[in-house]
């Protein structure tokens, strides 16, 4: 099993391999009706949750990157957040933190 880590600023990322019979949310929505409802819903569930320094810039980037946006930047009582979802089907949320 292979893996890799990723380091930025002090954070770090690790990244595994999942092996051969893996599919990703969008492939599994393909064959599975289950799995299309599933990604009918805007809520991220089962994402990531990744802070940024600007979540308008960063929602910007991802739209031209090929991402879908599941709902645009919004304030929310502990920072403005945004939700995407990658071109495999995988979410994610996008946070500001308030400015302290």
């Amino acid at each position: 099993m292979s893996h890799a880590e990723l380091e930025l600023d002090g954070a770090v990322v690790m990244l595994g391999w999942p092996g051969p019979e893996y599919r990703s949310p969008a492939r599994h929505a393909e064959e599975c009706c289950q799995a299309r409802k599933w990604l009918q819903a805007p809520h991220v569930v089962d994402g990531v949750l990744v802070y940024v320094a600007n979540v308008d810039a960063h929602c910007d980037r991802a739209r031209a990157a090929g991402a879908t946006i599941l709902s645009e930047p919004r304030d929310e009582p502990y920072g403005r957040l945004c939700n995407a979802a990658d071109v495999e089907g995988h979410r994610w949320m996008f946070m500001q933190a308030l400015a302290s």
